[in-house]
């Protein structure tokens, strides 16, 4: 029984990466929903050093982590799908811990994770350059150390750190990670 259920934990994960492969090739990363305005705002800060204005573009109020890290990492210049999967296998991980430390067996922690980041709410905002995808890191980060302190009673200061740390990652890569946090405490 052990075997079978692996094999459809496996199936369930390969079937997932070959959805994501078919969005990557479906989407141009460039025309999202605020029709390339994120490029743009990348391109400033890549190629000028600086953040753009209000009048150079209206994205310029937009927190700016997420821009940082794509510029500061050079994630820029490689294919939009390198980062795109590996911030979708971030989430997938956290999504799935969560789940565990819920108490959910690995096949519908897996089979969890999998489906959160089939919807079209993930899908919508994730094909693009947007701060969405790496706020939901940060999110998830949130949610599952709030329940893990929580639960466990596992507070100290390097907890506290951690928390706080994630807390402000999250608010200067898109400013309603603070739901999370009110969520968590």
């Amino acid at each position: 029984f052990a075997l079978w259920h692996g094999k459809q934990c496996f199936a369930i994960a390969v079937l997932f990466f070959v959805f994501q492969v078919h969005q990557l090739l479906s989407f141009n990363p460039y025309w999202g929903y605020d029709g390339g305005a994120h490029v743009q705002f990348l391109e400033t800060l890549l190629f000028e050093h600086r953040f753009p204005t209000l009048a150079e573009n209206y994205l310029a109020w937009h927190a700016p982590f997420y821009s940082l890290v794509l510029v500061g990492f050079g994630l820029m210049g490689i294919p939009f799908w390198f980062p795109h999967l590996l911030i979708v296998l971030v989430i997938d991980v956290l999504v799935f811990a969560l789940f565990k430390r819920m108490g959910l067996s690995n096949a519908v922690s897996l089979f969890g994770a999998v489906a959160i980041l089939s919807l079209p709410a993930f899908l919508e905002v994730s094909m693009f350059f947007t701060n969405e995808a790496l706020n939901y890191v940060f999110v998830l980060a949130i949610m599952h150390l709030g329940l893990t302190f929580w639960r466990e009673q596992l507070w100290s200061w390097k907890s506290s750190l951690l928390f706080a740390m994630c807390v402000g990652l999250g608010v200067v890569t898109k400013i309603t990670a603070l739901v999370a946090f009110g969520v968590a405490v």
